[in-house]
């Protein structure tokens, strides 16, 4: 916890204004909570006002009842024009350079965060309201410093976790460490985005679930673990992958018997729990449904696409500068190894587990992994921050890969070698992927 908390901070102080994917629109959500207004079904708009009108502008006013487009113009101008200061489009490649951009589609066109699910947007811009008036920048550093805090509440749920899945100390610390440690990850803690939220929903429920599988905890704590799987889904609709693993838990708990009266209540639940997360979505326009059978077979074949799969691989690793510039090949490749190695390592633990492991947790996890990557498939959106709600268990995966390829007398070295190897990898992305890329080499 003291280790992330350093490195939070790090990123905190590194991490340049704006460099986080999508804070612009992320922030503009927050900034009208705090002014007062609340999301909900604002006035639609035809192909006629689009005509006239930023889409950026529309869908905000849409989003926000009373809000004028005067205002939510005026806010996007300030916005625009602290990124300019900050040096935005000197480290985003794709951004146009427009001279004086008005409206965020100059940035990116037909993007907007008003169509995603408000509980972030809620919840933080009610903790902003109390600031009264504040510039965009200052908007931006306070939020952060709440991300800080939900990247340490993921850390502490992936202890929880490890707990459940190792009765081994030296599974319990590699477990953590790629949790607390992973570059990726760590970069979160300074970046205003619902995936910060959902990531700590989602690890409380996984960790909560492992809990229920080993036959710990009672009903205040079941009682929480369906409150973290409906605030996740409130939060993103990347935290679907926690309802699977509730599902797959179902399977792997003890004390529940094998005929189906016995589960059957637990199905009903999830499947109520998975129907009206459905609606929620589908009432505020979520982009990540399809429109239509088409479009989702689109989306299926584009998710498993070649390209998809090294862009998900390379966002996962390592990239700067709004996911458009790679850490060196090397980088890619030694991860991988690891990766591989600790895969064959999991198949061997899966099929004979030593007894400082738990095979149930260890299914799980691998459930909740499988199904993660399901729901990526098809959204047909290879970025790696959605494989976050479900780091934790990777974590635990790791772990068990790498060290039950060995005996008990080498799970000592074999956890200080790979600490070693994770402290190196991380420095080299903060040195030569976030200040060379973000602070130094700055323009193409």
């Amino acid at each position: 916890m003291l280790s992330a908390l350093c490195l939070g901070l790090v990123y905190q102080l590194l991490l340049p204004p704006w460099m986080g994917e999508d804070e612009p629109w992320q922030l503009e959500m927050i900034h009208w909570v705090a002014r007062g207004y609340m999301p909900g079904a604002g006035p639609a708009y035809d192909k006629s006002d689009a005509r006239e009108h930023d889409l950026s502008h529309l869908q905000i006013v849409r989003r926000f009842p009373g809000l004028s487009l005067e205002d939510a113009k005026a806010y996007e101008t300030e916005v625009l024009a602290s990124m300019r200061r900050s040096g935005f489009e000197a480290r985003v490649d794709f951004d146009p350079r427009h001279p004086a951009p008005t409206s965020f589609d100059q940035i990116q066109d037909a993007h907007s965060a008003a169509s995603q699910q408000p509980l972030y947007h809620v919840l933080v811009g009610l903790l902003l309201r109390p600031f009264g008036e504040l510039d965009p920048l200052t908007e931006l550093r306070l939020v952060r410093a709440l991300s800080l805090l939900t990247y340490l509440g993921v850390v502490w749920f992936a202890i929880l976790l490890a707990r459940e899945a190792f009765r081994d100390f030296h599974g319990r610390a590699m477990a953590v460490m790629v949790v607390a440690w992973m570059p990726m990850h760590a970069r979160q803690a300074a970046v205003v985005n619902n995936d910060v939220l959902v990531k700590l929903f989602t690890a409380a429920a996984i960790a909560l679930t492992a809990r229920w599988v080993a036959g710990k905890g009672g009903v205040k704590e079941r009682v929480l673990l369906v409150l973290c799987l409906a605030l996740g889904l409130a939060t993103k609709t990347t935290g679907m992958g926690a309802l699977g693993a509730v599902g797959l838990a179902l399977f792997l708990r003890r004390g529940i018997s094998s005929n189906l009266k016995s589960r059957l209540p637990w199905i009903l639940g999830l499947t109520a729990i998975a129907g009206l997360a459905l609606v929620y979505f589908l009432s505020f326009h979520s982009p990540a449904l399809p429109k239509n059978v088409d479009a989702f077979m689109l989306r299926v074949g584009k998710g498993l696409s070649p390209s998809a799969m090294l862009a998900l691989w390379g966002s996962t690793v390592g990239v700067t500068n709004w996911n458009t510039r790679l850490m060196p090949d090397a980088a890619y490749w030694s991860v991988g190894f690891v990766a591989a190695l600790s895969f064959v390592g999991v198949a061997k633990a899966l099929l004979k587990p030593p007894a400082w492991m738990s095979r149930p947790i260890l299914v799980l996890c691998t459930g909740a992994i499988a199904i993660q990557f399901a729901l990526l498939v098809l959204r047909g959106v290879a970025v790696g921050r959605y494989w976050m709600p479900v780091l934790p268990a990777w974590g635990v995966l790791v772990a068990a890969g790498l060290l039950a390829l060995f005996a008990r007398p080498a799970r000592r070295i074999v956890l200080g070698v790979f600490g070693g190897l994770l402290v190196i990898y991380h420095g080299w992305f903060l040195w030569g992927a976030l200040v060379v890329q973000e602070h130094m080499a700055l323009g193409n």
